[in-house]
């Protein structure tokens, strides 16, 4: 029963089993268009094919490799880009899951037919054959034929294979086949490349005579073609044919013939080539005799009676006979000069020819000459370019007589004196004339041989006046000027009136100033204002004499210098101070002040270590000061400046000098030292006793008497109630010590005076020229004050009130204001105040500037711009010639005329103060009535594709924009550029032509007139073709290999090749000099190394940062100034044309060892004595700290009654 059971288990697994075994689906791929063979082009569509189920997706595979984007039954592919292997298989959900991987399906692109193209006839073409194109297509048939010339399609094909042409166009063609079935179309053809030969050359010349060829000449023509011999000749005169001569060489004649013909000639021939290129027109020019004519002499107008010449001249050729003929009566024959005095119309009646040996043997009769002749003496007339001149002037008088061949002959004072001059030329020109030159002139001319003269002329007056004198001079006159001052340069003419004159300022023979007044102010001068100043006077166009040259000289501001005598002073005695300024001793007001202490209000010296105090009012011309008699109360230090000009120019304050005092010795004054010695004495010692005899006590509340005390300071009043509580008999002495010191510093310290201040109450600073201002004397204690105001230390009598008014109407520079008052009570006066500065600011100063600058040109539109450097809110006013023009903007736009610019000045207004500026100077600019023209030039103008060309257009003056055109001048610009040059930029070949350019400025636009154009050749670049010969794919060592460089549309000749098979070169950055390290202060030298070439131009940079100055291979830097991280790198025309970049090479500054700050032994000394006092506090402190241990019990128990003390006090 078991082996039953286990027999019907095992038939069941069989069934089973064999029951899952079936195949898996199979897919396969299909093309389901186009049919087979595909094509290149071809659109081709894919279908997987799986017979079983249909809930297939989808898994593309090309050559292996999956085509995640493509999960549908069909694909489709483009041609011949996605050729290959193509596979494909189902997935599904559902069992079975996949189907087979189909089998490879190989998609190959066939090539599509190729054209092929012949020509007819074959073999060796002539210029201007007719030949036929063949187009072949070796695959399939009923093609259509589709033809190109120069990639355009000509008319739809034709089902002819041949096209007729002419031959030079052969190159330019292909052909294609098209057809209704698969494949479509067939590839284009090749260009067909053949060779095509001139046709033989024929050329006319002329066998006899030599040109020039004269009428009557019998001229013989060849026809001559180089290559070949049976050749029938046909001719042609003025592209007419004359079919009566057909030999190589034909005879014309010219008897019958005028002017010029043209001749050419052709060969023909029953072989090929047929026939020759017709010739070059070939001129027979016919060339006139030489022709005579008859000169009279002198020309123009004759008179009665007068002696000409007849002159025959002939200007070709020489040797001549000259045969003179009257009415056509031959004379004898003679020379080439016939002289006759003239009648009424005999010369008229002359002619004359030329006769030779030569060819040509004879030249054309002359015409008649005709001329007029007159029975009247002419009368000169004279005439001067100008009558009132100045000494050193030039001036020309000009004689005029009618017709020509005059000598002239000038008069002075009497017409029957001897001529003062005799000129061939119809002036005479006095120069650098003087007063004795003055007078009446006359002239008159004469001619011929014997002298035929004019009558006088009339008299003309010349009246020669002395010519004024400019006379400079400087104001002040000083030697030395320094640099702040105000200097006044004034020109005077002498002898030349005292209006209409213009001054023009000349500094080192450069213009600087030019006016109608005879001052030029320089305020402040600088050293740059030092030269050699002069001037000149102008009136029209007359000049006066260039003044005698004036030196400035302008240094740097002077330091004044202070010597006391004597230093030390005793009671009564007088001390000088003595105060001198070494640089200059002319003109200087001297000042003394006393120091004090700084305080902020008071004037300083320059470091503000003291403040001063005027000792005297406005300073005086004596360099001295007396302190008499000198008083314990003068010690102390002293400073002066001085100061000169006006508005007043200051020296710097000097160096203080101390003047110390000796007091005289009394019996009194010992007495008292002695007693307050020793009651100072005594009092110590009694307070050192006490403390020292006295045992520890019992803390006790502190006592203090209000009549004894009421005076004392707080400070005091504590130390007084601290001493009986301290046990520490050292702190009793310290705190003793302490007490007295405060209470002499306190009884030594007295009241001050009240102290003054001047204060500007209206308006607000700065303030301008005719402002009225309130100052106010400011004295914050007490109010009964009468006031005294001084104004450059001089005293202002008339002021006597706390405020007062001063105008500035007429007050130019700065003035130092004070005041001080005073009082019938204690204290009866106040200190004087420091002085006040009251700066007068001249107003701003208004400037005209003109866009376009430079030179400007009639009817060109300009903008006036009225500029003022500070404050805003300006309305501007415009002047012409003086009259105010309604207010406007900033800018004025005017239409240039000859001088109309010059005349206008510009002011500003507004409501805040400032209110006004000063006018502008008038604008001085020069314009032209001629239009400018532009000049194009070019970099280069041979240039091959890719290259760059620059174009660059000048223009005299600034402000332009430049317009460019190509072909036409009167098209629109291809470009419009605000610079002046414009670059094209890889360039091809139809960016070739003829440019021109101009230029434009202004609102409407100024323009100039076009250029000349400029010819732009560009030249399609060759291109280098690199071939292996033995083209192999494996070459082995030993074998020898051959590189050949083939340059194509470049030529056959004059290049040279450049083979490369390596890299860039390495550039590398090298410290020429010092060695390293670098230290502060070292100039490096720096250079930049590249092996290979010398030719390069050398790049640099510091921490990547260009250096574009920088293009040499070495170049020097300072550390530590430029240290950095460096690189270079090469530049050169030919290749290679760079190096590569170096690497970085930092330049880095070592601090030199031991270079610490060296200490003297002077800083040592110093610092010790300011530690000193520090270190004997701190050890005192120890000391006290250490003993107060001991009594710290004590000090807790009276701290209570400590405090106490300190909070009722």
């Amino acid at each position: 029963m078991d082996h039953s059971w286990f027999c019907v288990l095992l038939l069941l697994n069989t069934l089973i089993y064999c029951g899952h075994s079936q195949d898996l689906p199979r897919a396969s791929v299909k093309i389901v268009s186009p049919q087979e063979p595909p094509y290149t082009g071809d659109r081709v569509t894919l279908q997987c094919y799986i017979p079983e189920y249909t809930d297939w997706t989808y898994v593309w595979y090309r050559d292996n490799q999956h085509l995640p984007s493509e999960t549908s039954k069909t694909i489709t592919i483009m041609l011949p880009n996605n050729a290959g292997q193509y596979q494909c298989q189902g997935k599904r959900t559902d069992q079975p899951q996949s189907s087979y991987m189909s089998p490879n399906h190989p998609i190959s692109v066939t090539a599509l037919p190729t054209a092929s193209m012949s020509v007819s006839p074959h073999g060796l073409l002539y210029s201007g054959e007719t030949v036929t194109l063949q187009c072949d297509i070796s695959d399939y048939t009923d093609w259509t034929y589709w033809w190109y010339r120069n990639e355009k399609l000509q008319s739809p094909g034709s089902p002819s294979k041949t096209i007729t042409t002419q031959s030079d166009q052969v190159s330019q063609y292909q052909c294609q086949g098209r057809r209704t079935d698969r494949p479509q179309s067939s590839q284009r053809s090749d260009y067909l490349h053949i060779r095509v030969t001139d046709l033989p050359r024929a050329s006319v010349k002329i066998v006899s005579p030599q040109e020039p060829l004269y009428s009557v000449d019998r001229v013989t023509l060849q026809c001559y073609i180089p290559e070949y011999t049976d050749w029938t000749y046909v001719w042609y005169r003025d592209n007419q044919h004359l079919p009566s001569q057909t030999s190589k060489t034909i005879t014309i004649s010219l008897r019958y013939q005028a002017g010029q013909y043209q001749y050419q000639c052709q060969g023909k021939r029953t072989d090929r080539p047929q026939s020759s290129y017709i010739s070059p027109n070939h001129p027979i020019s016919v060339t006139a005799l030489p022709t005579a004519s008859v000169s009279v002499s002198p020309h123009g107008l004759l008179y009665s009676g007068e002696t000409v010449t007849l002159q025959c001249d002939i200007s070709d050729y020489t040797d001549w006979t000259y045969w003179w003929y009257r009415k056509y009566q031959l004379q004898s024959p003679g020379s080439p000069s016939k002289t006759i005095s003239t009648l009424s119309d005999q010369v008229s009646q002359y002619q004359c020819q030329g006769r030779r040996t030569d060819r040509p043997q004879s030249s054309q009769r002359s015409d008649y000459l005709h001329i007029s002749v007159t029975a009247n003496q002419p009368k000169a007339t004279l005439s001067s370019d100008q009558k009132d001149i100045l000494t050193g002037d030039s001036v020309t008088l000009t004689c005029t007589v009618e017709s020509s061949g005059w000598r002239f002959y000038w008069y002075r004072h009497r017409q029957d004196s001897e001529p003062v001059a005799t000129t061939s030329g119809s002036s005479y020109t006095l120069s650098q004339v003087s007063v004795s030159d003055g007078g009446q002139y006359r002239c008159r001319a004469g001619r011929g041989d014997p002298v035929y003269y004019t009558q006088y002329s009339e008299p003309v007056h010349i009246q020669v006046t002395e010519r004024p004198v400019a006379v400079l001079t400087l104001q002040p006159n000083w030697t030395q000027i320094f640099t702040g001052e105000t200097v006044t340069l004034r020109c005077d003419i002498q002898g030349g009136g005292d209006t209409d004159w213009e001054y023009n300022f000349y500094k080192n023979d450069q213009s600087v100033y030019s006016d109608t007044k005879p001052e030029y102010r320089i305020s402040p001068v600088y050293t740059s204002h030092t030269g050699s100043y002069t001037c000149m006077g102008v009136k029209g166009n007359k000049e006066s004499r260039t003044s005698d040259a004036v030196q400035l000289t302008v240094s740097y501001q002077p330091k004044a210098v202070l010597t006391t005598s004597p230093q030390w002073m005793n009671h009564g005695d007088s001390v000088t101070l003595n105060c001198e300024v070494k640089e200059s001793s002319t003109g200087w007001r001297f000042s003394w002040y006393k120091t004090v202490p700084y305080r902020a209000g008071l004037p300083s010296l320059l470091d503000k270590s003291y403040s001063v105090e005027a000792l005297s009012g406005y300073g005086t011309t004596e360099e001295s000061y007396t302190l008499n008699p000198a008083g314990p109360t003068d010690t102390g230090g002293y400073v002066c400046r001085a100061g000169r000009g006006n508005p007043v120019y200051y020296t710097d304050y000097s160096e203080p000098q101390f003047l110390w005092s000796r007091d005289p010795i009394s019996f009194t004054s010992v007495l008292v030292g002695v007693v307050v010695g020793l009651v100072v004495a005594a009092v110590l010692l009694t307070i050192f006793l006490v403390l020292l005899c006295r045992g520890p006590s019992i803390p006790r509340a502190p006592t203090r008497s209000p009549n004894r005390t009421k005076d004392l300071p707080r400070f005091s009043l504590l130390m007084l109630e601290r001493v009986s509580h301290y046990q520490d008999r050292m702190d009793h002495i310290w705190l003793c010590i302490l007490l007295l010191l405060n209470t002499l510093i306190y009884c030594g310290h007295s009241q001050d005076l009240p102290r003054a201040s001047v204060k500007i109450v209206s308006p607000q600073e700065p303030l301008y020229t005719g402002d009225r201002v309130t100052l106010e004397c400011n004295i914050t204690e007490y109010t009964d004050w009468t006031y005294v105001w001084k104004r450059d230390n001089q005293l202002l009598p008339s002021q006597n009130i706390k405020t007062i008014t001063i105008s500035l109407r007429y007050q130019t520079g700065q003035y130092q204001y004070q005041c001080q008052g005073k009082r019938t009570g204690r204290p009866q006066s106040s200190y004087m105040s420091p002085n006040h500065p009251i700066s007068v600011t001249a107003p701003p100063t208004a400037s005209v500037s003109v866009s376009p600058h430079g030179l400007l040109y009639s009817g060109e539109t300009v903008t006036l711009q009225c500029d003022i450097s500070i404050y805003t809110g300006w309305t501007y006013w415009w002047y012409r010639k003086d009259q105010l023009q309604s207010p406007g903007s900033p800018s004025k736009t005017i239409t240039t005329l000859s001088d109309q610019v010059s005349q206008y000045q510009c002011q500003g207004r507004r409501t805040n103060r400032p209110q006004s500026s000063q006018r502008s100077d008038y604008l001085h600019i020069s314009v032209t009535a001629n239009q400018t023209k532009a000049t194009l030039s070019s970099d280069q103008q041979d240039v091959l594709t890719g290259d760059s060309v620059t174009l660059t257009c000048t223009v005299e003056s600034s402000g332009w924009r430049f317009y460019w055109y190509k072909h036409k001048q009167d098209s629109e610009p291809v470009k419009t550029t605000s610079g002046s040059s414009y670059t094209l930029s890889q360039v091809r070949v139809s960016d070739g032509g003829q440019y021109r350019c101009r230029a434009g400025r202004g609102d409407p636009v100024y323009y100039t007139q076009y250029s000349e154009p400029v010819h732009i050749q560009v030249t399609e670049r060759p291109v280098a073709v690199l071939t292996l010969q033995p083209n192999w794919t494996q070459i082995f060592t030993g074998e020898s290999i051959t590189l050949r460089c083939d340059i194509q549309g470049g030529g056959d000749t004059d290049w040279e090749y450049d083979f490369y098979n390596k890299d860039l070169p390495r550039a590398s950055v090298k410290i020429v000099s010092p060695q390293e390290p670098l230290y502060t202060g070292d100039s490096v030298t720096l250079q930049c190394y590249i092996p290979e070439y010398t030719d390069w131009t050398y790049v640099w940079y510091r921490d990547n940062q260009h250096l574009p100055s920088q293009t040499s291979k070495t170049f020097t830097i300072s550390v530590p100034d430029q240290t950095g991280q460096y690189q270079c790198q090469g530049k050169r025309t030919g290749r290679p044309k760079s190096s590569y970049i170096s690497l970085h090479h930092p330049i880095n500054a070592t601090v030199p060892p031991g270079s610490l700050v060296p200490i003297s032994m002077s800083r040592l000394l110093c610092g010790l004595l300011v530690v000193s006092p520090f270190l004997l506090v701190s050890i005192l402190l120890m000391v006290k700290y250490c003993r107060a241990g001991a009594a710290k019990s004590t000090e807790n128990e009276n701290s209570d009654v400590i405090k106490q003390t300190e909070s009722s006090l």
